[in-house]
């Protein structure tokens, strides 16, 4: 099903990506937007625990082939720290500006 809306996006075939994981360049083929994320603000009881820090930091994301999988990895954020597995890549994620249509 094509997401709502996503007539005017024309995302080249290919393209090269490279991530912290990868040691060089890696083909994809770039299929249709499938997520936005938007800012989120993350309240505790009422307090404010992170505030949008970007109002204007979208990202809009599009369907990718596979790439390769160097698992497991290690992660720390606010929730702790622990062994991730990683999954194949199925999105690339780009900076996007939105507009509002009403």
């Amino acid at each position: 099903m094509k997401p709502v809306g996503t007539s005017h996006f024309k995302p080249p075939p290919n393209v090269q990506v490279k991530d912290q994981f990868s040691t060089g360049p890696i083909p994809v083929q770039i299929g249709p937007p499938t997520e936005l994320c938007v800012p989120t603000q993350k309240t505790v009881k009422t307090v404010v625990k992170a505030p949008i820090t970007n109002p204007a930091g979208h990202l809009l994301c599009f369907q990718v082939t596979p790439t390769p999988v160097i698992s497991p990895i290690w992660d720390k954020n606010q929730f702790g720290v622990g062994s991730l597995d990683i999954a194949k890549t199925s999105t690339l994620c780009l900076p996007s500006d939105k507009k509002l249509i009403r």
